[in-house]
């Protein structure tokens, strides 16, 4: 975001911004596959239920099952929401409609 104020160049600012939101929408929609995990993890705090954060970057899956790799990863699930509340109040728009800030919601309903 400092790269915005310091560079007269608006074609790489533009490029670099966007980079920026395509790397964030990509970990967004892997988190939102999760979603029922949210609630499951509310009920039993375990690392069976637990968010993974570990993710292939072609199709999004996780890389390592809970067998695998059963360690919390609160710190980078907060990471990732203090990176996003930032990008969105510098001016960036990483989410696109409400189904995206609705997802945890409706899973609330059932």
């Amino acid at each position: 975001m400092a790269y915005r104020r310091l560079d007269d160049d608006m074609g790489r600012t533009h490029e670099l911004e966007h980079s920026a939101i395509k790397c964030m929408r990509g970990v967004l929609y892997c988190y939102m596959r999760q979603s029922d995990r949210v609630e499951q993890f509310k009920k039993d705090p375990s690392p069976s239920k637990c968010l993974h954060s570990v993710f292939n970057l072609q199709t999004g899956d996780e890389v390592y099952s809970n067998a695998d790799y059963s360690h919390l990863q609160i710190d980078a699930v907060c990471l990732f929401l203090l990176y996003l509340v930032e990008m969105i109040c510098s001016g960036l728009q990483i989410i696109y409609n409400t189904d995206e800030v609705q997802t945890h919601r409706r899973h609330e309903a059932h």
